[in-house]
């Protein structure tokens, strides 16, 4: 069962698309509790979350990539690349993660 983004948000979302050509837009959120999570912008469903071990009040910057082959690259469009984001956001816990996101 997913987490949902309870608690409150001091956060600012961060809009972002898995590749260029994508229609499908999504929102990153952090809430005060700890809770990462990725929301459809077309349907509000939470698609994915993560707790982390401690409070959020920063925002979380999402950098997109193509990955084919088991290999990892910043996204070019590419035809047959899976869409995939590394979600970095800074944590209460004094860490700085890299969140793995894909599709």
């Amino acid at each position: 069962a997913g987490q949902g983004a309870e608690n409150s948000i001091f956060a600012t979302p961060f809009l972002f698309r898995l590749s260029w050509g994508s229609n499908q837009g999504l929102c990153a959120v952090a809430s005060q509790s700890g809770v990462v999570a990725v929301l459809g912008l077309d349907s509000g469903a939470i698609l994915a979350s993560i707790r982390l071990p401690g409070p959020v009040f920063s925002s979380p910057v999402a950098l997109p990539f193509a990955h084919r082959d088991g290999q990892t690259r910043p996204e070019d469009s590419e035809d047959g690349a899976i869409g995939r984001a590394l979600i970095f956001i800074g944590c209460r816990d004094d860490h700085l993660y890299a969140i793995d996101y894909f599709s």
